[in-house]
């Protein structure tokens, strides 16, 4: 019961940092009533419940500006341009520099850990990834962050930039202060990078000894963490850089070992924390699809799974999916039985959720005006999926074609959304099914109803 309230706040108190962040909606904005308000006093349950309540009310405050803004916007844009009229002038501003519209916004990024909270047992190993939130897509120069933790509770094992290695411009300054419980790492980059996102810095740590809490975060002080866009720090708003940060809950549980042994550090710590970059391994996972609706007429519903076959037992940690099809012959039906993720129009993966139990639920989410879908799990651990149905598309046939599909869009080191079965950023799918045009994707013939 204490890790799913523990787990339950850290998350309300992600989603509240996130909401006082985008379009300036605070929780000072929100009228609390007295019975909703926190009390240390109170049960832990009554606790959540009010926090739950809290954050319901900033959500409908948050619908509630986002309508008046949208409603602003429409009455504030100028109508187009007229042949031989004159433009109108721009919307008035504020007199502190900004338009009176949504402009006031400016850069907004979050750094924060994922997953936002864990549980493991003292003794064991957990993961996290450092992740920018970027909706605006700000471009950066430079990278500098100073991770704090308590290094009585939790010790770094291992760090790892694979994924920004190749977009550095020299070697990153990298400090791992153990005494004081601090990761500090600064890197320069070759182009401007808006990294929305994308795994960052990967690190593995040690659970010390038994808490209830314990958090992971960032240094806040000057120059301690910057996100450098010329030469202009953007992280968090104009206003502060506090709301720029979202920290991770640990809950470390008991082994039932003694007390004593909780204290004892595991002497290969400080020589194994460092940079290392992914190791080489050799991929013999294979992706493929199957259906039984064949032949499939316009107008009909039918189902295309996604397999996976992994007959060498291979550990990964990591399973991204970016697929396409032509949104003018087939339609996703939205499908979210039991799904880790049911926003917007899905692929269904809650059948599969006992035999390949991801914790990081990073997106799901299909497009019927682009064709694309994008299907993203991770795992705190290392987990070995076992042969079978990752997940299944529920199509609709809307027009007949002789020849159309489903197809894996992969290409070699992409970043971000991409098809790749992963193990610490190393590529575990055979080479094999890229070569195997077969392997490439499903085809399809619509024919007339």
């Amino acid at each position: 019961m204490m890790s799913i309230s523990i787990k339950s706040i850290i998350r309300m108190i992600c989603l509240l940092a996130c909401l006082f962040l985008f379009k300036g909606v605070s929780a000072l904005e929100v009228d609390i009533p007295d019975d909703l308000k926190d009390d240390r006093n109170l049960p832990r349950e009554e606790r959540i419940r009010r926090h739950q309540k809290r954050v319901q009310l900033i959500l409908d405050a948050r619908r509630k500006t986002k309508e008046e803004e949208k409603k602003q916007e429409e009455l504030l844009r100028p109508p187009p341009p007229q042949p031989g009229k004159p433009s109108p002038p721009p919307p008035p501003s504020d007199g502190l520099g900004f338009s009176s519209t949504s402009d006031k916004t400016l850069a907004q990024t979050i750094l924060h850990f994922y997953p936002f909270d864990t549980t493991v047992k003292a003794g064991d190993s957990f993961l996290t990834d450092m992740v920018l939130f970027n909706m605006e897509n700000q471009t950066l120069d430079s990278l500098k962050v100073t991770i704090t933790f308590d290094p009585k509770i939790i010790n770094p094992v291992y760090v790892n930039d694979f994924n920004l290695k190749d977009r550095i411009e020299t070697p990153a300054k990298y400090q791992v202060d153990m005494e004081r419980g601090r990761i500090s790492y600064d890197c320069l980059f070759k182009t401007p990078q808006s990294l929305e996102n994308e795994d960052i810095l990967r690190i593995v740590w040690k659970a010390i000894r038994p808490t209830e809490f314990t958090e992971i975060s960032f240094d806040l002080t000057e120059d301690a963490t910057s996100l450098l866009s010329n030469n202009k720090d953007v992280l968090g708003t104009p206003h502060t850089r506090q709301d720029g940060i979202i920290p991770t809950g640990v809950t470390i549980l008991s082994d039932m070992k003694s007390r004593d042994d909780f204290m004892i550090v595991d002497k290969e710590i400080i020589s194994q924390a460092g940079l290392n970059p992914a190791h080489e391994i050799e991929g013999h996972i294979i992706l493929y699809f199957e259906t039984e609706k064949k032949p499939i007429k316009a107008g009909d519903i039918f189902d295309v799974s996604i397999m996976l076959s992994n007959h060498q037992g291979q550990a990964c940690d990591k399973v991204s999916l970016l697929l396409r099809f032509d949104p003018g012959v087939l339609k996703v039906v939205d499908w979210d039985k039991k799904n880790r993720i049911g926003v917007g129009v899905n692929i269904q993966d809650g059948f599969s959720r006992k035999r390949y139990p991801f914790d990081f639920h990073i997106r799901n989410e299909a497009s019927n005006f682009t064709g694309i879908i994008d299907y993203r799990m991770g795992s705190s651990k290392p987990v070995t999926p076992p042969s079978g149905e990752l997940a299944k598309i529920r199509f609709q046939a809307i027009a007949p074609s002789e020849e159309t599909g489903v197809f894996f869009i992969h290409k070699k080191d992409m970043r971000g959304a991409n098809t790749s079965v992963a193990l610490m950023g190393a590529e575990l799918i055979s080479p094999q099914q890229w070569r195997d045009e077969t392997n490439h994707g499903l085809i399809l013939q619509v024919i007339e109803p």
